[in-house]
């Protein structure tokens, strides 16, 4: 029985250290697009401002 918990938390924490590293990097691409289109935005306000 407590081998079993043990194995289903060491399978936990592994598949947390692979999948840790892609899940930061998906969050920091989301960041990145939405960062890039809100600077967009703003250079099309500032346009639009100019104009």
């Amino acid at each position: 029985m407590i081998y079993t918990l043990a194995f289903h938390y060491l399978q936990i924490i592994y598949l947390t250290c692979i999948n840790g590293p892609v899940i930061l990097k998906m969050i920091k691409s989301l960041l990145l697009e939405v960062g890039l289109l809100l600077k967009h935005r703003v250079e099309i306000g500032q346009l639009l401002f100019i104009i």
